[in-house]
């Protein structure tokens, strides 16, 4: 049955409450549809990776060893636009990691350090990457790293800067 023979018998069956029962399925169907675009847009996010650029890679770990040597390591993060922006947007990240007053574990009632820093993102850019430097004076512990892109959050996790693991590629054991 084709559904103009559906949309008939519709008719024919039900008489002149056909039209009112059509009428409130088609806006129904109309506002979820409505509802599904809004969504999609919603979350409609770019891709955001974080961790150590390895070539064009990005290695997403959650324990990082403190290596303040860039040449052998550089940590960063990389938002994949998907298509390519159309109009200029402005990228901030925070960097949010523990002093020597609040400890290695997190927060507890000690003040943390916050790095910052924000970037314009010219129409037409399709990606950004940004490395995030550690310092020597950076206290092992669990760090915080926060990306928005025009006050839209698309990275927010933790991660664990831990101490370099020593003889790990040597024969002694």
């Amino acid at each position: 049955m084709s559904p103009c023979t559906k949309i008939a018998f519709v008719f024919s069956k039900f008489g002149p409450h056909a039209r009112a029962i059509t009428l409130i399925g088609s806006f129904c169907g109309a506002s979820l549809s409505c509802q599904v675009l809004d969504s999609k847009r919603a979350f409609d996010l770019p891709d955001a990776q974080f961790g150590i650029f390895f070539g064009s890679q990005i290695q997403q770990r959650r324990d990082i060893p403190l290596e303040v040597d860039t040449a052998k390591q550089q940590l960063g993060f990389r938002i994949l636009f998907g298509e390519q922006r159309k109009r200029p947007s402005h990228v901030a990240w925070d960097l949010d990691y523990p002093t020597k007053a609040s400890g290695p574990r997190g927060p507890g009632n000690a003040p943390r350090a916050i790095r910052s820093g924000t970037a314009s993102l010219p129409t037409g850019a399709d990606r950004f990457e940004q490395r995030i430097a550690i310092l020597a004076s950076d206290p092992i512990g669990t760090y915080s790293i926060r990306v928005t892109v025009d006050g839209v959050p698309v990275l927010d996790r933790p991660f664990r800067l831990v101490s370099p693991r020593v003889g790990l590629n040597s024969s002694k054991r």
